[in-house]
């Protein structure tokens, strides 16, 4: 009996915790938060900074095309 509540008073917080911050950053992980801190650390890998420059060069793109 007492193994039971053991687990569940471990368990059950961090289930909690991690459901949490599962939800916060599906709510948080946006191109809107891409120069925080926090996102550069959770997304510093050659893919994202790759992704990050063909963004800009097509911005670049649209702002020549703007421009004739």
């Amino acid at each position: 009996m007492m193994k039971d509540l053991k687990f569940w008073l471990i368990a059950f917080p961090v289930t909690l915790l991690l459901a949490l911050a599962a939800i916060w950053l599906y709510r948080n992980i946006s191109l809107k938060n891409s120069h925080r801190k926090w996102f550069k650390i959770l997304f510093n890998s050659r893919e994202w900074t790759s992704v990050i420059k063909a963004m800009e060069f097509m911005k670049e793109i649209e702002a020549f095309k703007a421009n004739l």
